[in-house]
């Protein structure tokens, strides 16, 4: 059993999703070393490609220019190698694949992100790379073989930090009992059925988090805006009691 005194050093590699779980843990216990965004496992275990200057200088916020720069330098098994010995959990959270990925003209992929649609890189890869979409055949096989690579990563740590999956379902409903608006054309119901192979491989690397789809709803007071995957508060404070109880009892 892990020492409740002890501070959980944390990384999150994964969406909103994970990171606003983590407000709801116990902070005296738990102390967030990293996260990692916007990157899809796809991406993070392709070679790393060039993001021009000027698509960065596109976006206002500094968070969203790192993560953006991030996607095309495969920054995650990196900051793992560097790093990985150093944590103590690895959150982890499927949200950042829903757009799929862009193959570049030279093999290389990166993630399609909410940050490339707003500073026009979107609309720049449409025009050069190949989309492909998640749930698709060939995004399922390329993100096979990436969630391999990372497993092989992860247990190659002389000191393997614990992985939890957080992986509730997309609310189809707000807190008012109205039907939870689309992302980016994707309802509720299409990305919980999409993400099911998605989360039954991720098992072989880290326990999955869930819960019953009727518990999930999301909120019209979400800081971040009404989306199938910005939860109600009660949601998030479900997932952290999930995390605290995991984590004590490993």
């Amino acid at each position: 059993m892990a020492d409740e005194r002890a501070v959980i050093r944390t990384a999150i590699y994964g969406s909103c999703v994970s990171r606003d779980t983590f407000e709801y843990l116990d902070q005296d216990r738990f102390t967030l070393v990293r996260y990692i965004a916007r990157q899809s496992l796809i991406s993070a275990f392709s070679p790393p490609s060039p993001v021009p200057a000027e698509w960065l200088e596109r976006l206002d916020s500094p968070f969203q220019r790192r993560m953006l720069a991030d996607d095309f330098a495969s920054s995650l098994p990196t900051f793992l190698q560097e790093h990985g010995n150093d944590i103590d959990l690895l959150l982890w959270d499927l949200t950042d694949e829903r757009l799929g990925v862009y193959e570049l003209p030279d093999g290389r992929y990166v993630t399609r992100s909410v940050e490339g649609i707003q500073c026009g890189v979107d609309e720049r890869l449409g025009e050069e790379a190949r989309s492909v979409p998640l749930g698709s055949p060939e995004h399922l096989r390329l993100w096979g073989a990436a969630l391999n690579a990372l497993t092989v990563l992860v247990a190659d740590l002389p000191r393997r930090p614990q992985v939890l999956v957080v992986a509730p379902p997309w609310a189809e409903h707000d807190s008012e009992g109205n039907p939870a608006p689309s992302s980016f054309g994707l309802h509720a119901e299409q990305a919980n059925v999409a993400y099911e192979p998605y989360v039954d491989a991720a098992r072989r690397l880290g326990t999955v988090l869930t819960m019953d789809d009727h518990l999930t709803e999301t909120s019209a007071d979400h800081p971040w805006g009404i989306a199938p995957f910005h939860y109600a508060k009660a949601v998030y404070a479900r997932l952290a009691r999930q995390i605290e109880t995991t984590r004590l009892h490993r």
